[in-house]
């Protein structure tokens, strides 16, 4: 058992010799070279092979990205517009409770004045009434 795995370790220094003692003009040097040679290339081109596909991906995503940025872009100027509706909507109604209130206002000087108006015939009519009793009645109105 010793034996062999002396064997094998023995096996083992020798291709580390021959490793080290590389030679690249020889044919088998040569191979090894090209060898490497070819799987930088195929290394080089599987890395750009895989940019560009990570390239291709990222494209997609921001042409998704700036799809969905036109439509809030949209909907921003919709909801602007919209706003823009609402005030003037609000200026109107405003402009219209002002008139109301304005006539509001009006109508209730109107009936004060009425009820003075009203008072004051009553004043003068109790005062005619005691004048000249015969005068009974609504005012404006023969009795």
């Amino acid at each position: 058992m010793q034996a062999r795995a002396k064997e094998h370790r023995l096996n083992q220094l020798k291709d580390d010799v021959e490793a080290n003692r590389f030679d690249q003009s020889n044919a088998e040097g040569k191979a090894l070279m090209q060898k490497c040679k070819a799987l930088l290339s195929e290394n080089r081109e599987l890395g750009e092979l895989m940019r560009e596909e990570r390239l291709a991906d990222l494209r997609v995503a921001l042409q998704n990205e700036q799809r969905k940025n036109a439509e809030l872009h949209k909907k921003c100027e919709e909801a602007v517009e919209f706003c823009k509706e609402l005030a003037q909507d609000s200026e109107k109604l405003q402009a219209s409770m002002a008139k109301v209130a304005g006539d509001l206002l009006q109508a209730k000087n109107e009936l004060e004045l009425l009820k003075r108006q009203r008072h004051e015939a009553r004043v003068h009519r109790k005062q005619a009434g005691v004048a000249a009793p015969a005068c009974e009645g609504t005012p404006g109105t023969v009795g």
